[in-house]
């Protein structure tokens, strides 16, 4: 878990700076709407970038940063029931760097 914070910590202010990547893209989606009702319904997160240049890349990109994995965007993302919530270990660091990147 320890390395999996780490990565986070390194890539995390990368993609705020770099709106073009999709995890960037799903990052930002995410921070919108859970400032209007959080947890995020998953549904609504994927209909949020559904007319975007995603085109079927939505899902594949989003586990990427929900999933553990040597080759991961990086853990962000916890799915229960349906909803989107922080992973917790990066919750605050996530927070921070938005806070400075806006």
């Amino acid at each position: 878990m320890y390395d999996e914070i780490v990565k986070v910590q390194r890539r995390l202010p990368r993609w705020l700076k770099k709106l073009n990547q999709y995890n960037s893209q799903i990052l930002y989606a995410f921070v919108e709407l859970s400032a209007r009702s959080y947890p995020v319904r998953f549904d609504d997160l994927e209909k949020k970038l559904a007319n975007s240049h995603f085109k079927g890349k939505f899902k594949g990109n989003f586990d990427q940063m929900r999933n553990f994995g040597s080759k991961n965007h990086g853990k962000i993302f916890e799915v229960d029931a349906g909803f989107v919530y922080w992973w917790e270990p990066i919750k605050d660091f996530a927070l921070e760097q938005l806070g400075e990147a806006i």
